[in-house]
């Protein structure tokens, strides 16, 4: 643990992560551990998306991963700006009409969610999909289209 603490302060993370891994491989409940690889691996996940965005910041991917970090702060009007401009550099790209959707029946709009639904479901049926789909149905009432969508899910 000191070792870790040390390259920590140093700044050397992909040392520290080697040293908490190790700790952990001995001590797999160590508290201290688990809260410095938690910052750790925080801070070296924040490292690989800057040079995500910096290889190409414009890019379908660099925008997704924007939202979906923004929706995990749960600023998620921004999240749907980061998601539409994802679509707009890449039309088909599912995620982030998954993404899109879901932000968009959270608040309600079930209409746009179902639009998001359909063609994220044309590419690529999954879970997160049917399940969307059947919470809309839901939400409008139609509960024999809910339950196929559940079961579906």
């Amino acid at each position: 643990m000191l070792l870790a603490r040390i390259h920590i302060d140093r700044d050397e993370l992909d040392a520290a992560y080697v040293r908490l891994a190790r700790v952990l491989r001995s001590h797999p409940r160590n508290v201290d551990a688990l809260y410095y690889l938690g910052l750790v691996t925080g801070q070296l996940a924040a490292e690989q998306f800057e040079r995500v965005v910096e290889g190409a910041p414009a890019s379908a991917r660099a925008h997704l991963l924007l939202a979906e970090s923004l929706t995990a702060q749960e600023r998620r009007m921004e999240a749907e700006g980061e998601y539409e401009a994802a679509l707009a550099a890449n039309p088909d790209l599912v995620d982030a009409m998954l993404g899109l959707a879901k932000l968009k029946r959270i608040r309600l709009d079930c209409e746009g969610a179902v639009a998001l639904y359909t063609k994220a479901e044309a590419l690529d049926p999954s879970f997160d999909g049917a399940f969307g789909f059947g919470s809309c149905a839901v939400r409008q009432g139609d509960h024999a289209s809910a339950l196929v969508q559940f079961e579906r899910a």
